[in-house]
């Protein structure tokens, strides 16, 4: 499901949940990552799942300014399903 922020629109695609970038503005596409799903954009910031190992899923965090990726979790669990407000990251942690 695309997620959209001011002119700023997120969603995953592709064969493998390729992040997608839209900009309104420019009208430019960029590719966040190759394995990821459920997107989540606020203001230069994205937040996703993505498979770490087998079926483990962790939260990580793109600036669209920076270009920067980070990792958010690193646990056992299966981390997922991101939100971002402002300064906040939650997720649902399955932890088996």
């Amino acid at each position: 499901m695309p997620r959209i922020d001011d002119d700023k629109i997120v969603w995953k695609g592709g064969p493998w949940g390729y992040i997608f970038l839209y900009d309104i503005a420019t009208g430019n596409i960029t590719q966040i990552s190759k394995i990821g799903a459920r997107p989540d954009i606020q203001g230069d910031m994205i937040v996703c799942d993505s498979w770490v190992g087998g079926l483990q899923t962790d939260i990580f965090l793109y600036n669209i300014s920076t270009k920067e990726i980070r990792r958010i979790t690193d646990s056992s669990d299966n981390d997922q399903e991101p939100k971002i407000d402002d300064d906040n990251i939650v997720w649902i942690a399955h932890d088996g």
